[in-house]
């Protein structure tokens, strides 16, 4: 496992690559926040959240993350994100992230761009609709209107593996050299 003092909080629009990116890192022995989420999955073998219900979620204590999104409740623990490299998170989550985390790590923000029609392609190929597809990127829209004036680090996904590349090397500088 990576030793790290840091907490990356990888944001970025619907399709934009950030769960790729991040089970690619995993490969390297960088661990991510599988945040709990009331949404349903989107395919049978889906991974970066544990679903549960919304009884569940209610149950959950020492909440250092958490947003709705899309009508559905999303969250991470403080010991989850202790454990943790990553967290795969949005705008409304990092300010709550912000105010609710007292844990020991510095927090970076990344974003992830990619352009929307890379984004469309993506969300269609996962199997969402073009109906859904369409509406989560008029909806990112919105959400992310101010997000760039709230990162550290802008990491363009255009592919995969330079991608990664550059979030690696991030990481690195940042561990590496201090922060």
């Amino acid at each position: 496992m990576q030793k790290t003092k840091g907490i990356y909080l990888i944001v970025g629009k619907s399709g934009s690559g950030k769960t790729t990116l991040v089970n690619e890192l995993q490969k390297y022995g960088y661990t991510s926040v599988e945040s709990y989420t009331t949404r349903p999955k989107r395919f049978k073998n889906e991974t970066g959240h544990t679903f549960i219900t919304e009884e569940e979620f209610d149950q959950l204590k020492d909440i250092c993350a958490y947003v709705k999104y899309n009508g559905y409740r999303y969250c991470a623990t403080s010991e989850q994100v202790n454990d943790s490299t990553l967290y795969v998170i949005d705008p409304d989550g990092i300010e709550y992230f912000k105010k609710h985390y007292a844990g020991r790590k510095k927090v970076r923000i990344v974003y992830i761009d990619c352009p929307w029609y890379t984004r469309l392609y993506r969300m269609l190929k996962r199997g969402d609709s073009l109906k859904q597809a369409i509406k989560r990127i008029a909806l990112d829209s919105k959400v992310f209107s101010n997000c760039i004036n709230k990162v550290d680090f802008i990491i363009k996904n255009k592919n995969k593996y330079k991608a990664v590349n550059l979030l690696k090397g991030v990481i690195s500088e940042l561990e590496n050299y201090g922060e």
